[in-house]
């Protein structure tokens, strides 16, 4: 395909006017951009929403912002983040069930439609520095060997750096770790004590730096993945809230919840 040159080619260079084609810039004060995506967490888990759990943090990023009470909900992981990063029905992007599964027909392919921007592709186009943390589950698992194809990797779909696992789970002592697209060896990432979440700020540092140089307006994408290796410490202060018989706590988190708005 021929270059759309918009300078001027004479018989010499002194006739010649060269031409750079201008590199997509986010306009001034453009927002910085996040989202967060919480495996098998539903809204009434939150403490704005009349949960007994204490979710400090984002109880004030709530009270800053706002709280639907009227949304469309997946209720599986892969199809919430096709949905969440395509804006569209997760069946129209091809991601009817998990990405495990292919079953041949365009609703289930196990990654979201090449035909289906995403919103990193959007915001990378028009300036953002993006990138990809965490939990990842939006390609063929046949696809995930370090070998690839990494077609549908998170490079692929929009995001400059990645740091996180391509699978639907993973060991939160010992994670199989993907950084942009190479596999980091097991001997290198192997740390017990300190889990995955250590990880995922440790690696998250390094692409919010760069983007930095120069500067643009980050885009990130946080997934905390299915947590279920805790440490005795960290569940400790959750055992009381845990406790109990399911429907009595059903019901009295609707009774905050509705009293809260």
């Amino acid at each position: 395909m021929r270059e759309d040159f918009q300078g001027t080619v004479g018989t010499t260079a002194a006739e010649s006017t060269p031409w750079w084609a201008p590199r997509p810039t986010a306009p001034d004060g453009a927002p910085n951009v996040v989202l967060m995506v919480l495996d098998d967490t539903g809204f009434a888990h939150l403490g704005c929403y009349g949960s007994d759990i204490a979710t400090p943090n984002i109880d004030r990023l709530a009270a800053g912002g706002l709280r639907f009470t009227n949304f469309h909900t997946t209720a599986l992981c892969s199809p919430t983040r096709a949905s969440l990063l395509s804006g569209r029905n997760h069946h129209s992007v091809g991601m009817r069930f998990l990405s495990n599964t292919d079953t041949g027909f365009s609703n289930c392919r196990g990654v979201i439609s090449p035909r289906a921007g995403t919103l990193a592709e959007v915001l990378q186009a028009g300036g953002y520095a993006t990138f990809a943390l965490g939990k990842w589950h939006l390609a063929n698992m046949e696809d995930c060997s370090p070998s690839g194809p990494m077609t549908h990797w998170p490079l692929g779909r929009g995001f400059d750096r990645y740091y996180g696992f391509l699978g639907g789970a993973t060991d939160q002592y010992s994670p199989e770790l993907v950084v942009d697209n190479q596999v980091v060896d097991r001997l290198h990432r192997h740390r017990r004590v300190r889990g995955t979440l250590p990880l995922h700020r440790d690696g998250a540092g390094r692409p919010l730096r760069d983007a930095r140089r120069p500067r643009r307006p980050p885009a990130c994408r946080r997934d905390g993945g299915a947590q279920r290796h805790r440490r005795a410490v960290d569940v400790r202060g959750w055992r009381g809230p845990a406790r109990g018989r399911w429907g009595r706590r059903r019901r009295c988190r609707q009774f905050r919840s509705r009293r809260r708005w």
